[in-house]
């Protein structure tokens, strides 16, 4: 069975992507972090890899999820995906997310706003008006963001702040009212400002790693496919797809179940292949998948 890890998107609830990641692999087991200063952490921890930080600076497994592994091993996800937010925090710190598995990234992110002009379209003074929004009516911040990114999340599943931690940043009783009175929730207001700074002022080298892969639709409202193919050609467009996760899902599970492998683009230049061994299975197990800076070939388990 394939164990899939997950970093979501800025405000995305796991209530909300859980569902479409698990038609889109459906015999995997999957464990779903949000996008927080300790979303690595925790994928590390539910592997058996570290321990997760407590608040005030100790240390703990992470609970119910950490009693699910059975131990440590060298890579305890068959694949670690990023979406939207989540690549971002996967390609800043590159090397420990690599430690935990393959690495895919939809949606990806190199930096965010439009004049950073690394395939962004929002613009700084977008992302600084709903962080001021988001102080003051929280519910209605996120549903705009919702409506502009694409996102069908329900109001059932919406984002709620846990906001308890910090009512005294939202500006009247009505906000603090609604906060309590609509669970689920996703985070607190800190995390989730957290996220947007992360948004507004990071910004990681232009490039995917080696063997890394990536998708972006096409209709993306936030990013542009165009200009993020120009950076990294690897990227795949996933035609008619947007911002949404569906599309981009599909199209990764197609390519790690319905292709089977992932073969480096040996057969356009065969010379790279580590030896005659890697090219003869590479002429011998077709369909492949192009495009991948791979040098192994494996089979996708």
């Amino acid at each position: 069975m394939k164990k899939m890890g997950w970093v979501l998107g800025w405000a995305v609830p796991e209530t909300w992507f859980a569902p479409l990641a698990r038609v889109a692999f459906p015999d995997a087991e999957h464990v779903f972090v949000a996008s927080s200063p300790t979303a690595l952490a925790q994928l590390e921890a539910v592997s058996g890899m570290g321990i997760l930080p407590m608040s005030d600076g100790r240390a703990q497994t992470h609970g119910r999820d950490a009693r699910a592994t059975s131990g440590p091993r060298a890579r305890p996800f068959d694949w670690v995906v990023g979406y939207s937010l989540g690549s971002l925090l996967l390609l800043s710190d590159a090397t420990r997310a690599e430690r935990l598995g393959r690495v895919a990234l939809l949606a990806p992110i190199f930096a965010f706003p439009r004049e950073k002009n690394a395939g962004g379209r929002v613009a700084l003074a977008q992302i600084r008006q709903l962080v001021r929004w988001l102080r003051r009516d929280p519910p209605e911040a996120l549903a705009d963001f919702y409506r502009r990114a694409g996102l069908d999340v329900p109001e059932v599943g919406r984002v709620i702040l846990n906001a308890p931690v910090a009512l005294g940043s939202f500006d009247n009783a009505e906000s603090q009212r609604r906060v309590k009175d609509n669970p689920p929730y996703l985070g607190d207001l800190a995390e989730l400002a957290w996220g947007l700074e992360q948004l507004e002022k990071t910004a990681v080298e232009p490039a995917l790693p080696s063997g890394w892969r990536a998708w972006c639709g096409e209709n993306d409202l936030l990013l542009d496919v165009v200009r993020l193919r120009e950076i990294a050609p690897e990227i795949v467009s996933v035609p008619g797809g947007g911002h949404h996760a569906a599309a981009l899902l599909r199209t990764f599970a197609e390519a790690v179940e319905k292709v089977g492998r992932v073969i480096p683009n040996a057969l356009v230049a065969p010379s790279p292949m580590v030896n005659a061994e890697s090219q003869r299975r590479v002429k011998d197990n077709p369909p492949y998948l192009p495009n991948s800076h791979s040098t192994p070939v494996e089979k996708a388990t």
